[in-house]
């Protein structure tokens, strides 16, 4: 008979963006789980496996029981395989909506509700004109110290090419020299 835990992963399960019908965003998500430490999609599938797990124990005890009181037969086996086909389908379904109201319910946080996490306590976020202004003012600086660092270090490349090429054209004169500079060391 197959195992009905057998239709569930040991590998927490891909991370899937919300839906549109739950009531928080992607932002909202990413807060709950740095707040709680662990994938609310996490606990909903860990939730169903152990109910298919359990599931699956009760099928089996109610085989057994079956089995050894009318014995063994086709009958039998096709009812079992029934039941845990239904009953696999219930908890499917179930859990379709448990992890809706999950979602929603218990690690939801409303739209308008603002959340700060307490090592983000202290931080202003707020956004003014005046701070808009200034961040545009310091971004044209960057950007203006940037193109020029761009600028120096194309002009230190084309150095370093006129370098490296100067440098292949004088290791033959060296080449050349070096015996003379060894007979002028002799002579000393």
């Amino acid at each position: 008979m197959p195992d009905i835990a057998a239709t569930t992963s040991d590998a927490p399960p891909p991370p899937r963006p919300p839906s549109p019908d739950q009531s928080a965003d992607f932002r909202v998500s990413e807060t709950v789980v740095e707040h709680f430490e662990f994938n609310p999609l996490t606990f909903v599938e860990d939730t169903k496996a152990l109910v298919l797990d359990a599931a699956g124990e009760a099928v089996d005890g109610l085989q057994e029981f079956i089995l050894s009181e009318m014995g063994e037969c086709h009958e039998v086996e096709q009812g079992i395989r029934n039941i845990e086909t239904l009953l696999e389908s219930h908890i499917e379904k179930t859990f379709v909506v448990f992890e809706k109201f999950a979602l929603r319910n218990l690690f939801g946080i409303p739209k308008d509700l603002t959340v700060v996490l307490s090592h983000y306590q202290g931080y202003d976020f707020s956004v003014t004109e005046e701070k808009m202004s200034q961040l545009d003012s310091n971004l044209e600086v960057m950007r203006h110290k940037l193109q020029e660092a761009l600028r120096h270090s194309q002009a230190l490349a084309r150095q370093h090419q006129v370098v490296d090429r100067d440098i292949r054209q004088m290791r033959p004169l060296l080449e050349r020299l070096q015996p003379l500079h060894a007979l002028a060391q002799e002579r000393g």
